[in-house]
């Protein structure tokens, strides 16, 4: 193979990792966000549970 024939070989290996990766990268984006969703909705979730148990605390024992 000539030296010329080679560098295209890799350069077109190059332009397909890089479809590679930019691919990965969107698959990273949306995960990320669908777990910092969680996360929030966790948090909402600890906080109306930390509320129930203050008043709970607050109520006169029968």
């Amino acid at each position: 193979m000539s030296l010329i024939a080679e560098v295209i070989k890799y350069g077109k290996d190059i332009v397909l990792l890089g479809e590679r990766v930019d691919g990965l990268m969107a698959g990273r984006k949306e995960t990320t966000t669908r777990l910092e969703d969680h996360e929030r909705r966790l948090i909402r979730i600890e906080t109306l549970i930390e509320i129930s148990q203050a008043r709970r605390r607050e109520l006169p024992k029968a």
